[in-house]
């Protein structure tokens, strides 16, 4: 027992340094869900995510692209190329928005570092559908991959820990072949019971809550103002790092 000890208490000072693709929120390698009701903003929030970290002219994560609002905080990012997988919108739908952060392409091009695919299909309860994502991945050599939304990316039974653990299975043999971080858009259920704290609210069985790394959950908006909405973003599971304090983004 004594050895045991003293071999941890060696080990204390001798942890390799966490590292961070967006600094105290997401890790370098893993999985994070954002999570919101629908149309709360989640799809922009990934988008701007995307961009933050595939653009070298940005400066972090939260970026504020109006000149007239100024970011509470920006979190460094570290640079990667992303692919950006959206099951929930057109090719058009991606393009108009990407645009809106600088972004004039949706298909991949030459030397980019932000690659977006629009109803690909892919599914990770299919062997054929892993390995598309798969051949996708190594086209692309991402850091980050982001997809728009969990739900339409598998034929399991949400509320079946053993179904969903089996699709974890799948990403988690993903994320050990290319040592990246999968970034899923995930929706919440209202408030059951009294229980209204975000982990609460995360829709389907709790194995989606233990398997991520990293859960931001986007718990309410003001929209009194179309030319001025603003959101509250909430960090509650890190499994690497504190817990950062809510963020109001406008």
């Amino acid at each position: 027992m004594e050895q045991v000890l003293y071999d941890f208490a060696k080990s204390w000072y001798t942890l390799p340094t966490q590292k961070w693709l967006v600094a105290g929120l997401l890790p370098e390698e893993g999985m994070a869900l954002i999570a919101s009701p629908p149309g709360w903003g989640k799809s922009w929030l990934l988008q701007s995510l995307a961009m933050s970290v595939a653009n070298r002219l940005m400066k972090g994560w939260l970026y504020m692209r109006k000149a007239d609002v100024e970011p509470i905080r920006v979190f460094d990012t570290t640079r990667c190329n992303v692919l950006y997988i959206d099951e929930e919108s057109t090719a058009t739908q991606l393009c108009r928005r990407f645009r809106y952060f600088g972004m004039s392409f949706v298909d991949p091009m030459p030397g980019a570092e932000c690659f977006v695919a629009a109803k690909t299909g892919i599914s990770l309860s299919d062997p054929a559908g892993v390995e598309q994502l798969r051949e996708m991945m190594l086209r692309t050599h991402p850091k980050l991959v982001i997809i728009d939304s969990l739900i339409r990316i598998h034929q399991a039974d949400e509320n079946s820990s053993g179904e969903m653990a089996a699709v974890f299975r799948v990403l988690s043999a993903l994320i050990e072949e290319f040592h990246c971080l999968f970034v899923l858009a995930d929706h919440t259920r209202k408030p059951v019971g009294g229980k209204d704290t975000p982990e609460f609210a995360v829709r389907g069985s709790s194995e989606k809550v233990a398997f991520a790394d990293s859960i931001l959950a986007i718990t309410s908006r003001n929209i009194s103002d179309p030319a001025r909405q603003v959101i509250l973003v909430e960090h509650f599971k890190s499994s690497h790092w504190a817990l950062c304090a809510a963020l109001t983004i406008c």
